[in-house]
């Protein structure tokens, strides 16, 4: 029997139908879905009720798993190939350590040795709206690249790291390089040049000894990030507006808006005295 999908999108990403992940899978069948997993980058198994084992098992059916030696604290004890992602409480009431998790633009392991083919998420709570993942596929953002752009970064590789420590020249303090922890203990990697952009007040940034002159030399502008409630009629999307001196961007985040205003460099002391004009 041919394995029924249902596409979700244009860029990305199927349904894949009438399957009950946690009963015993031939060859023949889950080779259709890892094909499937292939062409459409994400495959989405909707009301699957499996256990912890089940995940497991299913998820290994893809290649072996990591135990996450990288993330010790998120990792369950009891199953360490598996990690909690979740917003409520610890059970002495202290803020979840992984509340904030996820927040940004990544992609899962990306700064282990070996990084993960991907993730099999299990959601066992949904707010009734919003909590919604976002997803984009990295493959169609490189085919709209520009013949230029593509020819500009095809020699350029990245490194990304976890826990890692400057190498500087101890006369000129010049970075080199960093040092980090991983498998088989602290390893170090050489580099004529090491970029930290993780933002104005990084950990970077400081690591590597970079001040005023360097926060000088970034774009001419502040963004301010706050979050407004939505209500039932607004419209739908990304928008922005567009003023002397500012620019507003409003991203959809369900119940709210995610709100960047975008104003002049150093202005945040003049804009904070004379307040923000707000028109309902």
């Amino acid at each position: 029997m041919a394995l029924k999908l249902r596409r979700l999108s244009y860029a990305l990403g199927a349904e894949v139908c009438d399957i009950d992940v946690s009963k015993p899978m031939g060859e023949a069948q889950f080779g259709e879905i890892y094909r499937a997993f292939l062409q459409y980058g994400i495959l989405l198994f909707r009301n699957q009720d499996i256990t912890r084992e089940e995940h497991i098992n299913f998820s290994r059916r893809f290649g072996e798993l990591d135990r996450h030696d990288s993330l010790p604290r998120d990792r369950r004890a009891d199953h360490p190939e598996l990690l909690m992602v979740t917003n409520e409480p610890n059970p002495d009431g202290s803020p979840s350590d992984t509340r904030y998790t996820g927040r940004q633009w990544h992609s899962d392991m990306s700064f282990t040795t070996v990084p993960s083919l991907g993730s099999l998420l299990r959601c066992y709570a949904v707010p009734e709206v919003g909590g919604d993942t976002l997803f984009a596929n990295m493959y169609a953002a490189y085919d709209a690249l520009s013949d230029g752009m593509k020819k500009l970064i095809a020699g350029l590789h990245g490194i990304q790291l976890s826990g890692t420590r400057k190498i500087a020249n101890e006369e000129s303090g010049v970075v080199r390089g960093v040092r980090y922890r991983g498998e088989g203990g602290e390893h170090e990697l050489r580099a004529t040049l090491t970029v930290g952009a993780d933002g104005r007040f990084s950990k970077l940034r400081k690591l590597s000894g970079l001040g005023e002159a360097a926060i000088r030399a970034s774009p001419p502008m502040d963004v301010l990030w706050f979050r407004l409630p939505r209500k039932a009629d607004d419209p739908h999307g990304l928008m922005g507006r567009i003023g002397a001196g500012h620019l507003l961007i409003e991203l959809d985040r369900g119940e709210e808006w995610q709100i960047a205003f975008i104003i002049r460099k150093d202005s945040y002391s003049q804009l904070r005295a004379a307040g923000i004009e707000v028109r309902l």
